[in-house]
This record gives structure tokens, C-alpha cells and sequence, in this order.
């Protein structure tokens, strides 16, 4: 028997491969042109440890025509994952198997393939006038193949739905000396820790012992004025206009305006102090029983940020970041009989304290953010991270959003609660830190230069009692987790590992190969008549710069 093939996968599989191997045809010319001249750098190549500074890595494109800047930036990433078998309780009438369910994805690939071109003036006319051009591409980001599971969820960890052709960045940028900078287009949006604002690149560095392999993140159509008011303090205020193209709050057909107001005092320096507040509208279409609806969220958001350095001894250094999120607003998202209208108000704190030395040190992340255990008191209080703001592997990540992802399909069995509740397709995580006080203390050491290994116990507790919707409402509205238990607040304690090995294998290109696992053994929020199996998985990383 032939199978078929579906023509959509087919013809996306086929451009897939063609953008792929244009970037690469392009990046091999570039290369062929100018490693010609770095060829003769023999101390470059194979460079680590100290005589790496001397040989950072640049685009493979950079390069000057008449006093002006042009580059050329590649990245490739491959990630490959995988992850034991995730208890998700009892089936329900629409589910294929009786019995008890577990998550059990095959191994998964994760690809990231990113060109970006920047063009900046530098002092060509002026000291006091600089313009640039900036452009950014995602050929392909995010789970391509692999992780197919039997299970029945929405958003599942290593669940296939990667983003093509995604164009980051394509703005220009006008800066009439400090105090008039002025800028317009698509652009990723930032914002201290990445807590809220994750622009996805910021991923692991040499001494950061962090567990990342970001992916997507915010984008926006912006306009904005920046002007540096005091070049003494350094302090930038911005205003901006936004159309937001896509960040994690978005979904389906969601459309969203905001203005943004920005302060920084120190930009630039180690030691700032910032204040970042957003007015957000929002506008969620839909159809329901044949109605058009359109649902709306207007929320204020205000988020400070401040970091720190002091110097203790020669070789160690004390690093500090603090980023505080406080969200307040209505929505008509999620209504229920009596509240129809829900009341915004989430908050949440995230911290980063490390000690660095030269070949060894430590490093103290904690966050809390509030959770949701009433999905009927007129109040939607759960705070959801950005995806891309990554606190270990396997807790938050998989085992949480494996559960949540499975809640909406329990609470949609028509032979139980009749007609669903709306909007169930916001309950899921989709990965994000959520409703939790966590700490996670890490050490890194360097066991030859470039190599480094890391890792830590990650300790959390939900902020309320973990709450599924179906089974919460059979008991009344008191908090009942999927499993069906009434379990305490203690998430449970996960240990992760990592190896990172990175190599500049040129002036022009940087290789990174990781591996990070984590073992996670459940505590007892997840307790029910039947204890939880502990988890484990990891996934191996491959980065090329060029």
C-alpha cells in the first residue's frame, strides 16, 4: 500500500530544506571570501581560554565600504530531547485508551536557523549623526520532528509546531547625537531578566551556568523615541507605539496595541536602575455557537529592573539582578456565570546572585510568581513567565505543562460537565515558570578552558495549591490536582547537570556542544492515591556562530 503524503507537509518540508541551504550557500561564500585574510591568525583557531579574548567572535561578514559598517550574523542550533514518562491520571470518555494516561513523547529535535544583516553609518558624516539599518530571520525555530505522543493535550513540551520565515528584526534607526534617537519597524522587545519582555537570545554564556536553548521570542511593529538626557548618569528615557507581532500572551487570532514609557539611570553601566510600564489593549476574536465575539484584555503593566557589580578580590566578583512584575487590568477572557468580567492582578519577583571567579563559582536564582486556585471568583491571578525565561529542565518545562496542557481536555468531556468552559486553551503553561517560589542554586567549574560544567537542586513550592479545572469544580471548587488528589504546596525538587564546551574555531566562527540532564522527583502537590514516578530526561545542544 502507498502512503499518501500530506501536500502541506510535503511542500513545507521542501521549503524548509530550500531556506536552509540557501543560508548555508551564503554563509560558505562569505566565509570563502574572508577566511582568507583570518587564515593567517593560526592563534585564532582552536582558540580558548585566555587567548580567546583575542580572537572574540565577530559575524563573518563584518567589514567596512567607504567608513561604513556592514555584517552579516548566522546562527545554527540543533537540539535534540528527551524525557521519561509523565503521569497524567485517569482517561476521560473522549480519550482513545482507558485507564491511567501518561505522557510519553519520542525523542525531539528543537532547530533554530537565523541570517541577520546590519548596516550602521557609523561617523561616516557626522559624530553627532549615525544611521542604521538592522534586519533578522528565522528560517526555522522551535520542535520540527520527533515527540509524538498517544496522549490527547494541548501544548504538549515537544509538540511539533515550529515557526518558519519569522522575521525577527527590520528597522532602521536615526540617532541625532544622544539626546534624539529615534527608531521604527519590526523589533524583539527585552526587558531586564526577560521575566516578561524575552527577546529569545539570551541564552547560556561562559560562567552563567544557566539551562537555556531559547527559541521565538517577542517581536513587535514599533515606533519609538529615545533620548539620553544626562550623558553623566547615563540616565535614557523612551517612549514607544507597539503592534505586537508575537509574544506568548498572543494567541490564535489575537491582535494587541500597547505603549511602552521606559526610564534607565546608568544605561549602559553595570551598576542601573530602570522602570519599564507598558498600556496594553488587547483583542481576542471568536465564535462562539455561531456569534462573533470579541473579548477584551487592557492591562497596565509595570516592571523595574536594577543590577549591580562589586569588586570583592582580585579575582572574585559579586553580580546582583532584581526584576519585579506587577500586572493589573481587566479581561472577558475565560468568563465564568457569575464573573463575566475578570479583574487582572498578577505579580511577580525574580532575583540573580552570583559570586565569580576565574575558574569556578555560584550562582542563586529565585523567583515567585502568583497563581490561580478559583477559576470562578471574577479574578485571574496566575503570572506566566516568558517561555524563553528558563528555570531548569524538566519541572516547569515538561512535567507542569503537561499537566495543565492536559487540563483543558478533561474539563471539555461533554458526558461530565456538559458544555465546556470558554477559552480553556489559556489554561496551559506552554512551559512557563508559573505559580510557584522557587530557588535554584548552581555552582559552575571550569575543568579545562572552554569546558565548563554546572548545575544545581531546584527547590519549589506553589504559591497556591495546584489547581485543575474539571477536577476542582467536582469538589466544589476546593484545589484538586489532575491526578485527582488534594496535595500540599511543595513542587518538588528537581537536580540538574550540564556540560558546555565552547571553541572559537576561527575569527569568524564559534562552536558550542552541550549536554544537560535533570531528574525530578515530584513532591507532594502532586500527591493522589497513586504516588507520581519520578522523571528524568535532558537534551544534547549543538551552536555554530559564524
Amino acid at each position: 500500500m502507498k502512503l499518501k503524503q500530506d501536500p502541506k507537509t510535503f511542500y513545507g518540508q521542501k521549503r524548509l530544506i530550500l531556506n536552509l541551504l540557501t543560508l548555508v550557500f551564503v554563509t560558505m561564500l562569505m566565509g570563502l571570501e574572508l577566511n582568507l585574510g583570518y587564515a593567517k591568525a593560526t592563534d585564532c583557531v582552536f582558540s580558548i581560554g585566555k587567548s580567546s579574548t583575542r580572537c572574540k567572535h565577530r559575524p563573518v561578514s563584518r567589514f567596512a565600504i567607504k567608513g561604513i559598517r556592514l555584517e552579516v550574523p548566522a546562527l545554527l542550533t540543533q537540539s535534540v530531547w528527551t524525557a521519561s514518562a509523565i503521569d497524567l491520571g485517569e482517561s476521560v470518555y473522549t480519550d482513545q485508551q482507558p485507564g491511567r494516561l501518561s505522557y510519553e513523547p519520542r525523542n525531539a529535535f528543537n532547530a533554530q536557523a537565523r541570517l541577520g544583516l546590519n548596516i550602521d553609518t557609523l561617523d561616516k558624516f557626522s559624530a553627532l549623526v549615525r544611521f542604521s539599518l538592522h534586519y533578522e530571520q528565522d528560517f526555522i525555530s522551535g520542535f520540527f520532528r520527533g515527540g509524538e505522543s498517544n496522549v490527547d493535550a494541548l501544548a504538549l513540551p515537544m509538540s511539533q509546531n515550529p515557526e518558519y520565515n519569522a522575521i525577527r528584526k527590520a528597522y532602521a534607526r536615526l540617532m541625532l547625537s544622544p539626546f534624539f534617537i529615534v527608531s521604527a519597524g519590526r523589533m524583539t522587545s527585552h526587558w531586564g531578566l526577560g521575566l516578561l519582555a524575552n527577546d529569545g537570545a539570551h541564552g547560556w554564556t561562559p560562567k552563567s551556568a544557566y539551562f537555556g536553548d531559547p527559541r521565538g521570542g517577542d517581536r513587535v511593529n514599533r515606533v519609538m523615541l529615545s533620548s539620553m538626557i544626562s550623558s553623566r548618569s547615563r540616565t535614557m528615557l523612551s517612549v514607544a507605539f507597539d503592534q505586537v507581532d508575537s509574544d506568548d500572551i498572543l494567541q490564535n487570532d489575537d491582535e494587541a496595541q500597547q505603549v511602552v514609557l521606559a526610564a534607565i539611570y546608568g544605561y549602559g553601566k553595570a551598576r542601573s536602575l530602570g522602570a519599564y510600564m507598558v498600556l496594553r489593549d488587547q483583542d481576542s476574536p471568536q465564535m462562539i455557537d455561531g456569534e462573533k465575539r470579541n473579548k477584551k484584555t487592557q492591562v497596565k503593566v509595570f516592571d523595574v529592573y536594577a543590577k549591580d557589580r562589586w569588586k570583592l578580590t582580585k579575582g572574585l566578583k559579586l553580580h546582583a539582578e532584581l526584576e519585579a512584575v506587577f500586572i493589573q487590568g481587566t479581561t472577558t477572557l475565560a468568563p465564568s456565570p457569575e464573573s463575566p468580567k475578570s479583574d487582572v492582578l498578577q505579580f511577580a519577583l525574580a532575583s540573580k546572585i552570583k559570586l565569580q571567579g576565574r575558574h569556578s563559582g555560584a550562582i542563586l536564582d529565585f523567583v515567585y510568581a502568583t497563581g490561580d486556585q478559583n477559576f470562578d471568583d471574577g479574578s485571574q491571578n496566575a503570572f506566566k513567565a516568558d517561555p524563553n525565561y528558563e528555570l531548569g529542565l524538566l519541572m516547569f518545562r515538561h512535567v507542569i505543562a503537561s499537566h495543565t496542557g492536559r487540563g483543558p481536555v478533561t474539563a471539555s468531556d461533554p458526558n461530565l460537565v456538559g458544555k465546556p468552559n470558554e477559552d480553556l486553551d489559556r489554561f496551559p503553561t506552554r512551559g512557563s515558570v508559573s505559580n510557584t517560589i522557587a530557588v535554584f542554586p548552581k555552582a559552575w567549574y571550569r575543568l579545562y578552558s572552554g569546558l565548563e560544567v554546572y548545575g544545581g537542586p531546584l527547590m519549589a513550592w506553589g504559591e497556591v495549591p495546584l489547581a485543575d479545572p474539571r477536577n476542582t469544580r467536582f469538589n466544589g471548587g476546593y484545589p484538586v490536582n489532575l491526578l485527582g488528589g488534594q496535595g500540599g504546596r511543595y513542587l518538588g525538587t528537581e537536580f540538574d547537570l550540564g556540560l558546555r564546551f565552547l571553541v572559537n574555531l576561527s575569527k569568524v566562527t564559534q562552536l558550542t556542544l552541550g549536554f544537560e540532564g535533570a531528574y525530578f522527583v515530584p513532591g507532594n502537590a502532586f500527591d493522589s492515591d497513586q504516588n507520581m514516578d519520578n522523571v528524568y530526561g535532558g537534551r544534547f545542544i549543538a551552536q555554530a556562530r559564524f
